[in-house]
Order: structure tokens, then sequence, then C-alpha cells
């Protein structure tokens, strides 16, 4: 841990999530004549705080300061928790942990979104999800002029374990940091890491219990495994694009790896530009 993360960290165990000039100074006298690691452990034992997950032997430097240049509005609670639970689920690598931030950078907005909004204007719906759903803009009216519960029970409804003539659409709509969707999914990551969300799916609004839930699935489906296999050139964040015939196309689509990853999680490739220039810039500042 360096002097920044050791800020970092204490500012993250505020309630007002801020630091006071009287604390810094404080930590910096401190630092005059205490190793970080002294301090660490000091200001944890005052306050009763839980040390971090620290690993210097990481391919990745994982601070506020640097997701921050990734994506502006990333909310810092969520570091904590991907730090402290990430060796458990074996997101250990550059590539694994870049994978995995930009996914849920892009499903969660940041780590800010809880829940899945059905706040469509009919066009939209039109446009979102397949004819087969939305049939016509006249439909889609109807839908929404029913409100964001009939939408998700309209399209969920009868699949993915959610049951017909229920509200399963609407309560197990996506969730988490990778917008976990669906009954039988809350109930598998409930039999997996034992928090209730299959009874209670409310309980995923919890950063931590996001966190466990996420990485998790993330484990079960194989994406660590997914995510070593997005090359990148040598400058080390750039995503490797060379067609068929080693010629640079600039085109996405040609790293096999980051389309295996996309694919995985969103079932195609909806949102894959960009989970790609997210990705690229997790590669560049972590």
């Amino acid at each position: 841990m360096d002097k920044t993360e050791l800020f970092e960290w204490v500012r993250s165990n505020q309630p007002t999530k801020s630091l006071t000039q009287p604390q810094v100074n404080a930590v910096d006298n401190m630092l005059d004549t205490m190793s970080i690691d002294d301090v660490l452990n000091n200001i944890s034992k005052l306050n009763g705080w839980e040390l971090p997950s620290v690993d210097s032997n990481r391919e990745y430097n994982l601070t506020y300061a640097n997701l921050k240049k990734v994506y502006p509005k990333v909310n810092p609670d969520a570091i904590p928790f991907i730090l402290k639970y990430a060796p458990k689920y074996g997101i250990i690598t550059k590539k694994q942990m870049c994978s995995f931030l930009a996914t849920c950078i892009i499903e969660s907005n940041g780590f800010n979104a809880k829940r899945e909004s059905f706040a469509y204007s009919a066009k939209r719906l039109t446009q979102v999800f397949p004819a087969f759903r939305i049939p016509n803009l006249a439909f889609a009216e109807n839908l929404v002029a029913k409100g964001q519960k009939a939408i998700a029970n309209h399209l969920y409804n009868g699949r993915m374990g959610n049951r017909i003539g229920t509200n399963d659409g609407w309560d197990y709509r996506g969730n988490s940091w990778i917008q976990l969707t669906g009954r039988d999914n809350h109930y598998a990551a409930q039999k997996n890491t034992s928090i209730p969300v299959g009874d209670n799916p409310a309980l995923l609004e919890n950063l931590e219990n996001a966190c466990i839930v996420t990485m998790d699935w993330w484990q079960r489906n194989g994406l660590n495994e997914k995510s070593e296999l997005i090359n990148v050139y040598s400058d080390g964040y750039t995503l490797n694009t060379l067609d068929y015939r080693g010629r640079e196309t600039n085109d996405f689509k040609y790293n096999t790896g980051a389309v295996a990853v996309r694919k995985a999680v969103n079932g195609g490739l909806n949102g894959f530009e960009d989970f790609c220039e997210v990705l690229e810039k997790c590669f560049k500042y972590l």
C-alpha cells in the first residue's frame, strides 16, 4: 500500500466519505515517524476498522484515483470490497481484473445502479427489445402506460425460472453489478454464497452483497478464463484487432477474448463497443 491508498482507505471509512484537513494532518504526522503498515495497523486498532486487503504482488493498481481516470463517476465505496474478495474468486491477473471492472462499470453505471430500470419510452422499448417481445409501437405504448412492473413482467416472465402470472419478472429484474437476472440465477447465487438473494433480491442493493454475488457468478461462468484470452498490443492497453490474415482492422470484434467475455455476460454483443473502450482505459490506468 502506498500513501495515496492509505488516505483512500481512511476516507472510505468516513461517514461523509471525505477527509478533513485535521485528519490529513494527523495521518501525515504519523507517517513522519512510522511506516505505512504501522500507521495502517494503528488507525485500524484505534477505530475498529477492518484492514484492507493488500497484495503487493498483484499485477494491477486498483485505487480510486486510477479508477476515476477510467470512469469519473465511479462509486469509490465499491473498491474496498473488490480488493477484499477478488482473490477468493480467482480474479488475480490484470486481464481478469480489468475485464471484471469494465464489465461491471458499463452494467452498473460505475457501481452506482442498484436495480434494473424499466423507465423506457415506447419508442425506446421497440429499439432495445426484439420484435417477438415488443411487436410494434402501439403495443409498446400500451405496455408503458401500465408501468415499469408490467414491462418487466412481460419481458421476463416465463423464462429464467420466472413464473407466469407473478411479479417474478419485476422482482428478479437485473440486479447487482452485472445485472443478474431471473429467479433461477438469484437462487443459484443464494445457494453458492449463502446470501438469501433468492428469497430477498433487494439484498443486492448492499454493495458488499453485490460484490460477492457478482464475483461468484463471474467465477462460476468461467469469465476468469475467458478474460485471459483478451490480447493487447505491445503498449499494454490497446486491444489487438488483427483479422485472420494478420491485418489491423481497428474493429473490436476481431478481439476474440473480448467477444467471449461480452457474449458470456450479455448473451450477445449489446454494449460491446462501450465495454471495449472502458476495458482499454482499465488496461492503461490500472
